[in-house]
């Protein structure tokens, strides 16, 4: 009987980084199903999702990633699943591990770049590397408990679409607050998962 544990896999494909200090980048993406709140902007299917090992989550990443050795683990929220055994699994064939998280729950050792999207004032994890928050017209300005090497605001679209007035709404935070940024998600605008 097989015991090996099973990880509950929305999606995992091969794209480029749309937001954030690392837009641009090559990577893999495994989409956990599964979370521990109720976004309603939230772009991920929790209903649907394959059950995998360790070992078939990484190789299926090394199989579809074009010799690319950077995986960006999300969801959902992938702290409900991600463990020591599954870093452990990308580390043995030298993956750069990247997380976001909803920053209710710690972050396991291992992971390499950690980007948190707080949607309560709870935050568990340390070592943020990015600080990202989903803003919509009218909402005050965040003000985070746990310090980052990179602030972002991030306009709230309406499913794909750009909604105009919170991305005003976020450049008038941040022309205020010098030491954000904007964080919009251009893997949207230029039609890409």
């Amino acid at each position: 009987m097989n015991t090996e544990r099973l990880y509950k896999i929305n999606k995992i494909f091969y794209s480029i980084q749309g937001e954030g200090a690392r837009v641009g980048t090559p990577q893999v993406f495994v989409r956990f199903s599964g979370c521990n709140l109720h976004c309603s902007f939230c772009d991920t299917d929790h209903s649907s999702y394959t059950e995998m090992t360790a070992h078939e989550i990484v190789q299926e990443c090394r199989r579809i990633g074009n010799h690319c050795a950077s995986v960006s683990l999300c969801g959902g929220e992938p702290t409900l699943q991600l463990d020591a055994f599954l870093v452990a699994e990308f580390k043995r064939y030298g993956f750069f591990i990247s997380i976001e998280t909803n920053g209710l729950l710690p972050v396991p050792a291992g992971v390499d770049y950690i980007v948190c999207s707080p949607k309560t004032a709870k935050i568990a994890p340390d070592n943020i590397d990015e600080l990202r928050y989903v803003v919509k017209a009218g909402d005050p300005m965040p003000v985070p408990h746990k310090h980052a090497r990179h602030y972002f605001l991030s306009p709230c679209f309406d499913g794909e679409q750009a909604n105009k007035d919170n991305i005003a709404h976020c450049l008038t935070l941040v022309s205020q607050h010098p030491e954000w940024r904007l964080g919009m998600q251009w893997h949207k605008f230029i039609g890409i998962e």
